[in-house]
Formats: C-alpha cells, sequence, structure tokens
C-alpha cells in the first residue's frame, strides 16, 4: 500500500540528476509535433540565495548564472528548499501560428513562476506565485497539473523560464511540452484514469464494508480500511483535494502521510486474516508482526499531529519499506507452507518486484528513469488491491462451499445415525414380535376349541398378518438375495395379498451397495410400492432397477388415478416424506410425475459414496 512513496523514497536516495556543461539544443517545432519532455533541451540551474529574478538572468552577458544540461527525462531536484529555474529555447519552423502548452506534472509545489521571453529578451507572458493552493479557476489553465499557455509564429524563437520552489519536502520536475490537442487528450486520458481508479477503490471500499457489516469478518474490516486511506491518498497525490478542497487543514500535504501510515496499519493485519498466519506462526510471533503495524499507525498519528516535513515524509517511507519487506517475508513463509492464499497474494505484488528491481537497474546501470517509471507507482496499488479483492473473492466462497461441505457432511452424518437407529429399532421390534408376540399367538391358538373354526381362522390371519410385518421390518432376503432379488420378492408378495399385478424388471449389471446403502433403498422402493397397494387403485403397477455405470435408475410406475402435486396430503404425506429423505442422504435425486392415467415416481441413485 504504500508502494508509491516508497518507490519515491528509493528514486530520491539512489537516482540523481546528470548535468553535463554543453550547452542544450533548441527544441524545433514543425506541423508533426505533438509533445516532447524537453530531455537534451532543457537546463537547470538553483538559486541558493533565492534572489535572482527573471530580469537578472536575461540581463546575465557573462552566463554567471551555471545552467547545465538535463540529461533525464525526470528531473529529480531532491530535499532542496530554494528556487529551482529551468530553461530551453523552442522555435516553430511552421509556417503558421502553433499554440502549446508547458506542463509541470507535479502537484506539491510551493510557488511556481513562467515567463516567455523573445528574442530581444523582452518577456511576453509572465505568470508568479502559482502553487498547490491556487484555485483551478486563478490558474493560468484550468487543469489538475500546473500547465501555461506558449503561442509562438511562425519563424520565432521563444525561451521559455520556469521557476520552482518546494520548502519542506524533495521537489520534482516531470516537464513536458505539448501541442494544445495533445495536452487535451493527455489531460481527458489520465483524469479518465483517476476516476476509474477512484471508482474501483470506492466500489472494493463499499464491497467490503457492506460484507464485513454482514459476516463481522476481520478480513473485510482491514481491506475497507486498506482501501479507502489509499483512496484519500491517492487523491490528493493527484491534486484533487486541492482542486475542489483547497481550505480544509486536515487535507494538506501530510494527508497523504497519513493515509500511508493507516494503510500499513491495514495492510499488515490484512495479511495475518488472509494468509490464515494464526493456524500456522506462534502466538508471540503473531503479537510481534502485529507490534510493527501499530508503529505505522503511531507514525500516521505523529505526522498528523505535526507539520509537513520532509523528516515526516522520511519517516513514512522507512516505516513503508518496513512493512512492505515484512509483508513479502509472510508471503514467502506462505508460499512455504504451500497456502494458495500466499500465491495470490505474490501475485499481487509482482509489480512492486518489477518496480524495484526496474529502479536497482537504472541505479547500477545508469539507465535512465522515464516518464513510464514516474507514471508507474500510480498503477501498483490499484493491481494489489484489484487481485487481492479477487483473492477475496475466491477465499470467501472457498469458505462457504466448506462450510456448506461441512453441514452436508454433518447432516449425512445424523441422517446416517438416524437411519442406523431406526433399523436397530425395527430388527428389536422385528424379533420381539417374531419371539413373543407369533410365540404367544401360536401358544393361544393351541388353547382354543377345535370347533371353533372362524376364531382359528382370525387368529392365523393375525399369526400371518404379525409375520409379514416381522418380515418387512427385518427382511432376510435382502441379504440372502441383494437388493434386486429382494425387491422382485417384495412385489411378488404385493402381487399376492393385493390383486394388483406387479411386474419387476433387473436391467444391467448388478452393482452392489453398501448394506446401509441397500437397506435404505429397499426401504424407499417398499414404501412406493406400498403406496400404490394403499393408495392408486391400480391394477398394474411396474417396477424397475436399470444399472447404469455411474448410477443406479428405479422407477415405480401405476395406472391409477394419480394425484394433485400441488397441496395434498399425497405429495405431502409421511410416505413421500420418507422416501424423499432416504433418497437425499443416499445423495439421489427423485421425480414425480403423476396425472389421471397414472403415476411414475424415478429414483436416481449414485455408485460414489454408497460402495462396499
Amino acid at each position: 500500500m504504500l508502494v508509491r512513496t516508497c518507490l519515491c523514497f528509493l528514486f530520491l536516495w539512489g537516482s540523481h540528476t546528470t548535468m553535463a556543461q554543453h550547452n542544450p539544443s533548441v527544441l524545433r517545432i514543425d506541423d508533426r509535433f505533438e509533445k516532447n519532455t524537453l530531455f537534451g533541451h532543457a537546463a537547470y540551474f538553483s538559486d541558493t540565495s533565492q534572489t535572482v529574478t527573471i530580469e537578472a538572468l536575461l540581463s546575465d552577458t557573462a552566463n554567471q548564472y551555471d545552467f547545465q544540461l538535463i540529461d533525464k527525462q525526470i528531473l529529480n531536484i531532491g530535499f532542496a528548499p530554494w528556487a529551482h529555474w529551468v530553461r530551453c529555447q523552442i522555435r516553430n519552423e511552421a509556417n503558421h501560428e502553433q499554440v502549446l502548452v508547458f506542463g509541470v506534472d507535479f502537484v506539491y509545489i510551493d510557488d511556481l513562476a513562467f515567463f516567455l521571453v523573445d528574442e530581444q529578451r523582452n518577456v511576453r507572458y509572465r505568470k508568479e506565485h502559482i502553487s498547490r493552493r491556487t484555485p483551478i479557476v486563478d490558474r493560468p489553465m484550468a487543469h489538475r497539473m500546473f500547465a501555461f499557455p506558449v503561442v509562438i509564429k511562425p519563424n520565432q524563437t521563444l525561451t521559455l523560464y520556469c521557476r520552482a520552489i518546494r520548502e519542506k519536502s524533495v521537489l520534482m520536475l516531470p516537464i513536458t511540452l505539448y501541442n494544445q490537442p495533445e495536452f487535451i487528450k493527455y489531460g481527458f486520458s489520465f483524469d479518465l484514469l483517476i476516476s476509474l481508479g477512484s471508482g474501483i477503490l470506492l466500489i472494493a471500499f463499499l464491497t467490503s464494508l457492506s460484507l464485513f457489516l454482514a459476516t463481522k469478518k476481520s478480513l473485510l474490516c482491514y481491506y475497507a480500511i486498506y482501501t479507502v486511506s489509499y483512496g484519500i491518498a491517492f487523491m490528493g497525490m493527484v491534486g484533487i483535494w486541492d482542486h475542489y478542497l483547497p481550505n480544509i487543514p486536515l487535507l494538506g500535504e501530510n494527508t497523504h502521510l497519513v493515509m500511508f501510515g493507516i494503510a500499513g496499519f491495514a495492510q499488515v493485519n490484512f495479511t495475518i486474516e488472509f494468509l490464515l498466519l494464526r493456524s500456522l506462526l506462534k502466538r508471540k510471533w503473531i503479537i510481534g508482526i502485529k507490534i510493527i503495524s501499530l508503529l505505522s499507525l503511531s507514525a500516521a498519528i505523529y505526522v498528523l499531529i505535526l507539520p509537513f516535513s520532509f523528516t515526516n515524509s522520511s519517516i513514512i517511507a522507512i516505516v513503508g519499506l518496513v512493512i512492505e519487506v515484512l509483508i513479502l517475508g509472510l508471503v514467502v513463509f506462505g508460499l512455504a507452507r504451500r497456502k494458495y492464499e500466499a500465491l495470490i497474494y505474490l501475485i499481487s505484488f509482482l509489480p512492486l518486484l518489477i518496480s524495484i528491481s526496474w529502479f536497482a537497474i537504472t541505479v547500477l546501470f545508469s539507465v535512465d528513469i522515464s516518464w513510464v517509471f514516474y507514471k508507474f507507482g500510480y498503477a501498483i496499488p490499484f493491481v494489489q488491491i484489484i487481485v487481492l479483492g479477487i483473492g477475496i473473492g475466491f477465499k470467501l466462497i472457498r469458505e462457504k462451499e466448506e462450510s456448506l461441505t461441512a453441514v452436508s457432511t454433518i447432516h449425512q452424518q445424523y441422517a446416517e445415525q438416524l437411519l442406523n437407529a431406526q433399523e436397530t429399532e425395527r430388527r428389536r421390534i422385528a424379533k420381539d414380535l417374531h419371539d413373543d408376540i407369533g410365540t404367544s399367538l401360536i401358544a393361544l391358538r393351541g388353547k382354543l376349541p377345535t370347533n371353533s373354526s372362524d376364531a382359528h381362522n382370525f387368529l392365523d390371519q393375525i399369526i400371518t398378518d404379525v409375520r409379514a410385518v416381522s418380515h418387512n421390518l427385518m427382511p432376510d432376503e435382502l441379504m440372502t438375495l441383494g437388493l434386486a432379488g429382494a425387491v422382485g420378492e417384495a412385489a411378488r408378495r404385493l402381487e399376492d395379498s393385493s390383486g394388483i399385478k406387479f411386474l419387476f424388471i433387473s436391467a444391467g449389471e448388478t452393482v452392489p451397495l453398501s448394506q446401509l446403502a441397500e437397506l435404505t433403498l429397499y426401504r424407499a422402493i417398499l414404501e412406493l410400492m406400498n403406496n400404490v397397494v394403499r393408495h392408486s387403485q391400480a391394477t398394474e403397477s411396474v417396477v424397475q432397477l436399470v444399472y447404469h455405470p455411474d448410477l443406479l435408475n428405479v422407477t415405480i410406475e401405476d395406472n391409477g388415478r394419480g394425484f394433485p402435486t400441488k397441496n395434498t396430503d399425497s405429495m405431502n404425506g409421511i410416505g413421500l416424506k420418507s422416501v424423499a429423505s432416504r433418497t437425499e442422504w443416499l445423495r439421489g435425486l427423485m421425480a414425480v410425475d403423476t396425472s389421471v392415467a397414472g403415476t411414475t415416481i424415478r429414483l436416481e441413485i449414485p455408485y460414489d459414496a454408497h460402495l462396499p
């Protein structure tokens, strides 16, 4: 989050502007001219006395003011709180008048002056005492950067002078000369990017804040602080606060430093939560990391209380470097522990690593630090915020899926325990019916008078019913014949007892399931077959078991009267609910199709997790 401050700190610490003693060349303007950074065409002079005026420079025929060629695209003054002059010559070689714009793309300038001088050393245009506090409407051109109009006639040569002062911190002078259409195009493009970036930050902040209020996850709270603090700092760096709220004391030069300190605090705590470091590190290490984050927050408060200064900038920059190094170390630690979150974080870190590597190359091999490097600092935090935002989304989705899986597992375990308990109770009841009640009924039959045939017949029917109930509660044929055989036997018994013609079909290569799965499915099929007998008023019914390569398809259909599918006892009855519950436990699907021509119920039971 402190990327841009860190890069600027490194930039100022390690780079310097190389200036040669030879004079700069004249910049020749023609019809094809669009823009030029004045590289090789501008010279630089520092007025440590702060007494040199434009008139003194123009009257200097002895060249006592030592202007030196700027051979870098970005003029890096550093911390030097006095007046700095830039001079360049341009010549219009087109056959018509041209309107150009001289732009200085740096917000924090305390005093800026611009002069246009002709060949006779007459000042044709003068604008002085422009600063970051100057409202847009009072600037020479209404633009977020400092911009001055340059009108040059055909075959005319003008000398451009620019004087800049920054009293309490570093000064950079990224200057560019544009033609007017190119300046408008550049301004529109950059303003569009600023609006887009601000929109991204606002969306990220509001989304994370809303999710935090809904879920109370501290990860989202820190991400919200992370985005809003950089958003405020970003708008300060591009001059938004100075443009529209110039008189609010809290939105001064300290603003972006304070926000960077807060962002550092939020980023460290976000990293702890995002990488799940509490489960990987001992408590004392977590406390130590949090103390470092509090140092960043303390630095922000320190900068907020005290007036803006170069020291404050340096403190925040150093703290920012420590924060970034710490976070990089935590990311590497997460990668070593094979955390996928660490890989996402590393991807968000890549632009920073590339920037630092590129900076090292420019310092070691004297490669020019170009405008691309200067502008790239704005984009780095956006890459981090977007990538980490996507990472948070994936993380929340994954946690939700894991939570649902855990709930589903618990539900499955509960259902399995319930089914086991039911089967245990069924076996106990079946045993009691067979051993106790059945034996007692047989004994009772032996004591009835031999001439009471009606009583004997009625008692025999009771004994038969008890045996049937006991058998249904504990079907022995399921163990001996398997699922298909047990269902076929049940269909035969129901046909004999009900008068409904049951046709049983089994197709495909039989795939044996676990004992509990087959028993559960058998109970469901038996319930559906009994429903045909009890409710359908059918004359025929077909029961099919089709073994496919990956699932078992069960179909029970009849030619009965059917039933309404909305708000009826038949659809919401205990029987179908029991079948649906058993099917859900088997991780299968149940479909019901009914009409006045009959009813068809299909069950699809996958083999996964049900094989013995």
